[in-house]
């Protein structure tokens, strides 16, 4: 279980990745690595495209939920590498067990910074591509959002070569800090799209 602490918080290339591949809820839980999803032109703008499978990145349920969320988590947060004509982003797929985390938790500001904690110290910061707003299943009833976060060179270099150990995110409603458990999944994930 992870920790959180709250605190008030502050169509050229946007076309081509504004659309994650839509893969249903429960295929996430099914181990897939290294497995190339989508290798193709991206049907919009016709740019090459490349997307590998999303795998579980970490699991949050606040100690204040846990009595309610015995069998089960709160959140679960998914993890993939996308490379869009040559640029590479990391796409994050959190869904809420909840269709209130949409009102609890606001949206994930473009103009705000997601905080990476490598084990070695070092902090990588990531602005989302654009507001991921969330959005509900119809047939789950969970709460989803999608974050795209570009990544430059100088980015891609570290996350490539470390293991993380925290997440930082701010939402609208605060900031709150997710502890990593598959630590080297992102850095496995760019190893992984380079190799394909």
């Amino acid at each position: 279980m992870g920790t959180a602490i709250f605190f008030y918080a502050c169509k050229s290339h946007s076309s081509i990745v504004e659309e994650l591949s839509v893969v249903k809820s429960n295929q996430y839980d099914i181990p897939t690595p290294c497995k190339v999803t989508y290798d193709g032109p991206d049907q919009r703008t016709g740019k090459p495209k490349k997307e590998i499978a999303y795998e579980n990145i970490f699991n949050f349920t606040h100690e204040k939920l846990a009595n309610y969320y015995k069998d089960r988590d709160y959140l679960k947060c998914y993890s993939s590498i996308g490379i869009v004509d040559g640029e590479y982003y990391l796409y994050l797929k959190l869904i809420f067990d909840s269709k209130n985390a949409g009102k609890s938790y606001g949206m994930m500001p473009k103009e705000e910074n997601m905080r990476i904690q490598l084990l070695n110290g070092n902090d990588v910061l990531l602005k989302p591509f654009k507001n991921a707003t969330p959005r509900i299943d119809t047939k789950t009833k969970k709460i989803i959002y999608d974050g795209i976060f570009k990544l430059d060179g100088g980015q891609k270099k570290d996350l490539k070569a470390n293991e993380i150990d925290k997440i930082g995110i701010m939402w609208t409603s605060g900031f709150e800090t997710y502890d990593i458990y598959n630590i080297d999944l992102i850095k496995n994930q760019l190893a992984c799209i380079d190799r394909n």
